[in-house]
């Protein structure tokens, strides 16, 4: 190692003229490690904040948890009250809790999927709140449904039509509103109880100025009632039946080896930009170095030439 650097020393104070490309490689070289290291560095960065915005979203039980008390809570039919309710929720009836899901289908005929979902939300005493049908610009015929079922059914429902065709995506969540339908409907019949008693009131008023004071206190009360009972019905709506989203397409044109030259073009568009991406990539990594090792040759066959002349 001393005679290395006696070595470096020595050819450092010579006065060769590759010396300065030697240097210049050098620093080159530092610089790109010094890159690469802030790269990974912040790329390391990067999955730590992203570990720990996951770790934000609860742990791996309590998504479970949540997943089975939704399956538990759709078994539980109109009228019923869950027994465990009656002690957490102070008697007052069974969970109300509201569906969405979202089912994505791709079968190669849609037509006999509408049919069939048609007849099968009939029987669930259901219906079909929007529909919408379109072809894309591959010729793929899309539906696209909005089906408002009985919540117990909706487990049902999904394995049904999931059944017809290969799930692309399939999503359901729900939302407890238990709280604020009974706090509603407590409130609503308070309301109604003090309604009852000024109209009680108001055939005890003997002068115009007490009829005109009660009629403004039941004007307003009554306004507060028609406000709660439109949100008590709509909760009473989405409560009682789930809602479920369905899209039923043709699946890819490609994929069921059926020729569509929209479609064909369109693929090889986007294979070109994948691999134009990396040929960028490539020589973006590459050329650095290439440089780096054009000067060393370019000073090594400098100075060899250097050395045949003397």
């Amino acid at each position: 190692m001393g005679k290395t650097w006696e070595r470096f020393v020595a050819w450092m104070g010579s006065s060769r003229r590759a010396k300065p490309v030697f240097i210049l490689c050098g620093l080159l070289v530092v610089a790109l490690f010094l890159f690469t290291a802030i790269i990974l560095f912040n790329s390391m960065i990067g999955q730590r904040w992203q570990f720990a915005l996951g770790d934000t979203a609860g742990p791996e039980w309590a998504t479970t948890a949540f997943s089975a008390a939704l399956k538990e809570s759709a078994t539980v039919q109109p009228g019923e009250r869950r027994a465990d309710l009656g002690e957490t929720g102070g008697g007052r009836g069974e969970r109300k809790i509201i569906y969405n899901a979202g089912l994505t289908l791709e079968t190669r005929d849609p037509d006999g999927v509408y049919a069939f979902v048609m007849e099968y939300i009939k029987e669930q005493n259901g219906y079909v709140a929007s529909s919408r049908r379109w072809v894309d610009r591959d010729e793929r015929l899309h539906i696209q449904m909005q089906l408002r079922l009985p919540a117990p059914a909706l487990e049902a429902a999904l394995a049904a039509i999931g059944g017809l065709g290969k799930v692309v995506e399939e999503s359901l969540t729900g939302s407890d509103v238990t709280e604020e339908y009974y706090d509603l409907e407590a409130r609503l019949n308070n309301k109604k109880r003090q309604e009852e008693r000024y109209l009680e009131i108001l055939q005890a008023a003997k002068t115009v100025d007490e009829v005109l004071k009660v009629e403004r206190e039941l004007e307003r009360i009554r306004g507060d009632i028609e406000s709660m009972e439109g949100r008590f019905r709509y909760l009473q709506d989405q409560t009682e039946l789930a809602t479920l989203n369905l899209l039923c397409r043709e699946p890819s044109r490609l994929s069921t080896g059926v020729f569509r030259p929209g479609e064909f073009f369109r693929e090889i568009g986007e294979v070109f930009l994948k691999s134009l991406r990396l040929i960028v990539l490539a020589v973006t990594g590459v050329l650095p170095w290439l440089v780096i090792g054009g000067l060393v040759v370019f000073a090594v066959l400098a100075g060899r030439k250097r050395r045949g002349q003397q």
